[in-house]
């Protein structure tokens, strides 16, 4: 279930629609840049093994709908545009014998078919069109969009994960092809075809649009990667220029500073799309300490608006979130 929180960030406790939601709820919901409405859904490893959850602007959940799935597979995230929600059915399925023997639960199956289902937003499991893909597996989206009859949706692309085994640790001679990577899907409601594209032949990940525009057009986004850590630099953040076919800038932290996830905030008075800020924590390796640091989204390979200095080290999360009081 999620979690509710106080304004001052003290826990209050599992929050469960007043009894609506019975299932379990996504890590990442959307909500909509225009309506307001948050979309989400729940996984699990036995049947129904999705369900689709939408929540009205004012927080009542109005809608709940199993969507079938080819199997139990594990749908870290979706995506949304303004009129439609976006499921992928893709490879990484849950093994409870693996589960069994001690292992992590999960693993790549060459059998089960890769595709993305688009429905409209207040549809059902009927009204689902599934589109078959190259196989892949996608942890994060960047976003999603209407684009006259197409959806477009970019995300950080694996070509696979877990073929051998459920072990996450990263290799001790990776294959760069094995990084997840800018890509982008365009599927044609009208005539079912699919094209793809490959945006970037560098790895990043934890993709972010400014929140106003979750499922709206957007022109840029951001990610972030570690860098090889051994040509004496740290981690980057990237900035993508989807428009212009997809050209990074990046801005690259001295060696040993490694970024997290970056917050974009909208600039007071900002007119551009890229009007405002990245904000996210570094850990500083030299020092065991962390700061948090503000770059100009305009502008990012260009030296820190501010850096803030801690006293010591923020523990390593996965995603960040700008909340204005």
């Amino acid at each position: 279930f999620p979690y509710e929180l106080s304004e001052k960030v003290e826990t209050i406790g599992p929050h469960d629609f007043g009894g609506k939601l019975t299932t379990a709820m996504t890590a990442h919901p959307k909500i909509c840049g225009e309506t307001g409405e948050l979309l989400m859904f729940g996984y699990s490893s036995l049947p129904p093994y999705l369900v689709y959850h939408r929540v009205s602007a004012d927080g009542e959940l109005v809608q709940s709908e199993e969507i079938t799935v080819n199997g139990p597979t594990m749908m870290h995230d979706f995506t949304v545009t303004r009129n439609h929600s976006i499921f992928m059915d893709l490879p990484a399925i849950f093994d409870m014998e693996l589960a069994m023997q001690g292992g992590m639960p999960i693993r790549w199956s060459d059998d089960y078919p890769s595709r993305f289902g688009i429905m409209p937003r207040e549809g059902s499991n009927n009204d689902v069109k599934w589109f078959d893909v190259d196989p892949c597996y996608v942890f994060h989206t960047l976003n999603s969009y209407e684009d006259g009859d197409e959806v477009v949706v970019n995300g950080c692309r694996l070509r696979e994960i877990w073929r051998e085994n459920s072990d996450i640790g990263v290799s001790d001679d990776p294959d760069p092809a094995d990084a997840p990577m800018m890509w982008e899907w365009r599927f044609n409601l009208t005539t079912g075809g699919v094209s793809e594209k490959q945006i970037d032949d560098q790895g990043s990940e934890f993709p972010r649009v400014p929140d106003h525009l979750v499922g709206l057009t957007n022109r840029y986004g951001y990610t972030v990667t570690m860098g090889p850590g051994s040509d004496g630099t740290g981690g980057s953040i990237y900035k993508y220029d989807l428009i212009n076919g997809g050209t990074r800038t990046e801005h690259t932290f001295p060696a040993g500073h490694f970024p997290g996830e970056p917050s974009f905030v909208q600039a007071e008075g900002g007119i551009n799309e890229d009007d405002g800020y990245l904000m996210t924590y570094v850990y500083a390796g030299d020092t065991n300490t962390s700061y948090l640091v503000l770059l100009d989204a305009s502008n990012v390979a260009a030296d820190p608006v501010a850096e803030i200095h801690l006293p010591r080290r923020v523990p390593t999360g996965f995603h960040g979130s700008w909340i204005a009081d």
